[in-house]
């Protein structure tokens, strides 16, 4: 009976291992290079690697593989930045709410999004987006408008 690749283990300087689906790579002195296999390309059939370098500890480099592993076994998309809104709504559409919503419900959130957000904000990155929203919403909880100004009363929803 033939094993699959992942169940061969490797042999290294005579230990035996497992297959890595992460690793940390040493650069410079504090400097390592975190590797997690992200999958195969679907044309060239090659494998992927979404590599970051860290500057800091051994330490700080395994925590970060720990969160991109975790983000990984979520399925979520560990290289974001290149992400646009429209992807990620897509993705969130599929597995977040058509699971848990009826097909009109779903349906309606489909459309409210194809009326009122892509148009405007689908074709950004995903990183643009989220860092304007949160910025605005900095303002809104420090008491200050988005402009920066003190609300007024009226702002507040009180009655002079």
């Amino acid at each position: 009976m033939a094993a699959c690749a992942k169940c061969v283990p490797l042999v290294a300087e005579g230990v035996l291992m497992a297959r890595e689906i992460g690793q940390i790579i040493g650069r410079a002195p504090r400097t390592w290079v975190v590797r997690v296999y992200v999958g195969r390309d679907a044309e060239t059939r090659k494998r992927k690697y979404l590599n970051k370098t860290i500057h800091g500890g051994l330490r700080d480099a395994q925590v970060h593989l720990n969160r991109l592993l975790g983000e990984r076994d979520l399925g979520r998309n560990l290289d974001s930045s290149k992400q646009t809104l429209n992807q990620y709504l897509d993705r969130w559409l599929e597995v977040c709410a058509k699971p848990r919503l009826r097909a009109k419900s779903f349906q309606d959130y489909e459309g409210l999004l194809r009326r009122y957000v892509r148009p405007q904000l689908g074709v950004k990155p995903l990183v643009s987006v989220w860092f304007g929203v949160r910025s605005a919403c900095r303002g809104l909880w420090s008491g200050r408008t988005v402009a920066g100004s003190l609300p007024t009363p009226s702002d507040r929803g009180a009655v002079a």
